[in-house]
């Protein structure tokens, strides 16, 4: 009995899980064994489109008519799982601690997320208020202060123009180095 690629993508899952788990498989090997397992499944899977394209001309009808085959993105997303084994089998309480860019299995995520606060829409404008969020100016307000920054950038302007012209006694101190 021959396996579809389907088939046999599956076994060769099922082989690296189980010698991932008993510690046999180092991540290095595993790499190898995932990327042909996976390089196969690719070939395959194009031969298989390829062919329905190929009957599809047979047949008269235009290339574009023919559906793309969903990939098995179950089966592709437990070989993921597999790579990043190390990662996700990580018991430690402190893993964000430890890894700059941990991995979370299911669980854990759902874990984390579960402690959070949970706060909804409704909820957000009522806690912006209790966190005493300033109030925005009116348009008076913010009058009165551009008047008061104008007037105190002219106060300032007008002194250092009269230090830089001499009028008032301060030191200016110039180092000019010379090139060597």
């Amino acid at each position: 009995m021959t396996l579809t690629y389907k088939e046999r993508l599956q076994v060769d899952y099922e082989r690296i899980r189980t010698a991932t788990k008993a510690g046999a498989l180092p991540l290095p090997q595993r790499m190898d064994e995932i990327r042909q397992a996976t390089d196969r499944y690719a070939l395959a899977h194009a031969e298989e489109y390829d062919e329905a394209v190929a009957q599809a001309l047979a047949e008269g009808r235009s290339p574009g008519t023919v559906p793309i085959p969903f990939k098995d993105t179950e089966i592709l997303e437990w070989i993921t799982d597999a790579i990043l084994h190390e990662d996700l089998t990580d018991k430690t309480p402190y893993k964000t601690l430890n890894t700059e860019y941990p991995f979370f299995s299911e669980r854990m995520l759902l874990r984390k997320t579960s402690k959070d606060s949970g706060i909804d829409e409704k909820d957000k404008e009522t806690e912006r208020l209790s966190m005493g969020y300033r109030r925005m100016r009116n348009k008076h307000e913010v009058n009165y202060v551009n008047a008061a920054v104008k007037a105190r950038n002219r106060e300032a302007r007008k002194r250092y123009n009269d230090f830089v012209r001499g009028k008032t006694e301060g030191v200016l101190n110039v180092v000019i180095k010379e090139e060597e």
